[in-house]
C-alpha cells in the first residue's frame, strides 16, 4: 500500500489530509491554494499523472464521465434514446485500427502518462466503495472504470471542427451562384480552385445529408424524470439529520448533464506583447480561447511538479497534462482558426450491390461493422456502421 498525502491546508475550512492509495511508488504532496487549484508535487512522472487523474476524478468525476461517454458513444446508456444519434456518430468516427500502432505514433512516454492518469481516476472511483456521488444519484447510474484508450476518443476533435456544414453551404452556393462567385465569397482555406467532379450533381448535396450529424452534435437534454429529480425543491433534512441536496448542487448537476457542444458564434484570440513594452523586459502571451463560462468549467487548472516537469495552466479535466499555461521558460496556448479540416465525399454505389462503392476505377466493398448501443429504459439499439477509404458513411 502506497501513500498519497493530499494537503488541503490552504483552504481555511480544511486541514491536512492523508490518503492511502494503491498505484504510486513514492509519497505525493498536493497543496490546494485559496482558489482551489491543486499544486501536485511528485517524485516521478508516473506518480505525478496518477495524482492528477485522482484529483480530476475527485473534483470533476461526473463531468469527465459524461465527456468520456460522448467520446465513446455510450451516452444513451445513461440518458436514454435521445442520445442515440450522438452515440451512432461517436462510434462511426471512433478509432478502428491497431491500438499498439496508435500508441507508437505518439511520443514515447505518452502511454505511461495516460495509463497513470486513468489509473488515478480508477483509484478514486474504487475508493467510493460503490457509493454514488450526488450527481450520479440524481442521474441514476454508477461511474464506470476507465481504460487508457478512453482518452484518445476522436469525438471531441470532431465537435471542435465544425466546417462540415460549410461544405454543404459551399455546394449550395456553387449550384446557385456558380463557381467563380463561390470562390470569391466562400473560398476554401487553404485555397484550392473549386471544380465539380464529372458525374456529380450538386443538387444531390443538401442539408439532409448531414441531418444525423447535425442532430448528433447538438445539445443533449435530460430525460423528464431526471429533470424532475433535479427540479424538486429541497426538503427537510433526511435520515440522520443530513441535509437534502439544495439548489446550488442541483444546478451544478443540471449544467453538467446538459452536454452542450454547439460552438456557433464563438471565436478566440491569441497575441503577444513584445518585451520592450513590459516591466520585466520579457514578452507576455495573452491567450483568450473564448470558452463558455459554465459550472463546472470546461477547463481544470493544475500545477504539475516532478523531475522534468514544472508547469501550471488549464486543460480538459478528462485528459492528462495542460493545454494552455506556462513552465519556467515558455508560455503556450491556442486559438480558433478557420481551416478546412473536414471533407465531405459523395461516393458512387454499385447499382448491383449497394455494399460496394467506386474507388480508383473499381468496385470496392464497404467496411461494415454491426454493433449494439445500450439504451436506458429500453432494448439495445442495433447499429450498422459503414466506412469507405475516406471515412465513415453518415448518410
Amino acid at each position: 500500500m502506497r501513500r498519497l498525502a493530499a494537503l488541503l491546508a490552504a483552504a481555511a475550512s480544511m486541514g491536512a489530509e492523508t490518503v492511502r492509495l494503491d498505484g504510486i511508488a513514492r509519497p505525493v504532496e498536493i497543496l490546494r491554494d485559496r482558489w482551489g487549484i491543486p499544486h501536485i508535487y511528485a517524485a516521478n512522472q508516473k506518480d505525478l499523472f496518477f495524482a492528477q487523474g485522482y484529483m480530476a476524478a475527485r473534483d470533476r468525476l461526473f463531468q469527465i464521465d459524461l465527456w468520456r461517454r460522448v467520446g465513446t458513444g455510450r451516452l444513451a446508456e445513461v440518458l436514454g434514446p435521445q442520445a442515440l444519434a450522438r452515440d451512432r456518430l461517436a462510434r462511426a468516427v471512433g478509432y478502428r485500427g491497431d491500438w499498439e500502432r496508435e500508441w507508437r505514433s505518439y511520443s514515447p512516454d505518452t502511454r505511461e502518462i495516460v495509463t497513470a492518469f486513468t489509473g488515478g481516476i480508477n483509484q478514486y472511483i474504487r475508493s467510493l466503495d460503490g457509493k454514488r456521488p450526488l450527481e450520479f444519484r440524481l442521474a441514476g447510474y454508477d461511474p464506470g472504470l476507465w481504460k487508457p484508450e478512453d482518452c484518445l476518443a476522436r469525438m471531441a476533435g470532431l465537435l471542435m471542427t465544425r466546417n462540415l456544414t460549410r461544405e454543404i453551404a459551399r455546394a449550395e452556393a456553387a449550384r446557385e451562384l456558380g463557381l467563380e462567385k463561390t470562390q470569391k465569397y466562400m473560398p476554401p482555406d487553404p485555397f484550392i480552385r473549386l471544380e465539380v467532379p464529372k458525374g456529380l450533381d450538386l443538387a444531390d448535396i443538401t442539408p439532409e445529408i448531414i441531418a444525423v450529424y447535425s442532430q448528433a452534435i447538438g445539445p443533449v437534454r435530460l430525460e423528464p424524470e431526471q429533470q424532475l429529480r433535479l427540479s424538486i425543491p429541497p426538503g427537510p433534512p433526511g435520515p440522520g439529520g443530513a441535509p437534502r441536496p439544495g439548489a446550488p448542487e442541483r444546478r451544478w448537476a443540471l449544467q453538467a448533464l446538459n452536454v452542450q457542444s454547439s460552438l456557433s458564434g464563438e471565436g478566440s484570440n491569441n497575441w503577444v506583447v513584445d518585451g520592450t513594452r513590459t516591466v520585466t523586459g520579457k514578452p507576455l502571451l495573452a491567450n483568450d480561447p473564448h470558452r463558455p463560462v459554465l459550472i463546472p468549467a470546461l477547463r481544470k487548472t493544475v500545477h504539475l511538479v516532478a523531475p522534468g516537469w514544472n508547469a501550471i495552466g488549464a486543460g480538459e479535466p478528462g485528459l492528462p497534462g495542460i493545454a494552455l499555461g506556462h513552465n519556467e521558460k515558455v508560455a503556450f496556448g491556442f486559438t480558433i482558426v478557420g481551416l478546412d479540416q473536414v471533407d465531405l465525399y459523395v461516393e458512387k454505389l454499385n447499382p448491383a450491390n449497394p455494399d460496394q462503392y467506386r474507388y480508383k476505377g473499381a468496385w470496392r466493398n464497404l467496411e461494415v461493422e454491426r454493433d449494439e448501443i445500450a439504451v436506458k429504459g429500453g432494448r439495445p439499439e442495433p447499429v450498422e456502421l459503414r466506412r469507405t477509404v475516406h471515412g465513415p458513411v453518415i448518410h
